[in-house]
């Protein structure tokens, strides 16, 4: 897992890498909006699997809403 912050403090995203037997997923969550204390309640995702003979993309369109 690598988390990157911006000069606030502030998450920008996150990025998580996991193989397997079969391929390597990386997926990356990526923050949109913070609210007045520096938390991310709004992030997107996407992920790459990676298999021996291909690549395949996915763009997850579903939007993650944190209430703190």
């Amino acid at each position: 897992m690598q988390w990157r912050y911006d000069k606030q403090d502030r998450e920008l995203s996150l990025t998580t890498k996991t193989d397997n037997a079969l391929s390597s997923m990386t997926s990356v969550d990526e923050c949109q909006l913070w609210d007045d204390r520096g938390n991310c309640p709004l992030s997107y995702s996407s992920e790459m699997e990676v298999f021996p003979s291909r690549i395949g993309c996915r763009n997850i369109t579903a939007a993650y809403r944190f209430e703190y």
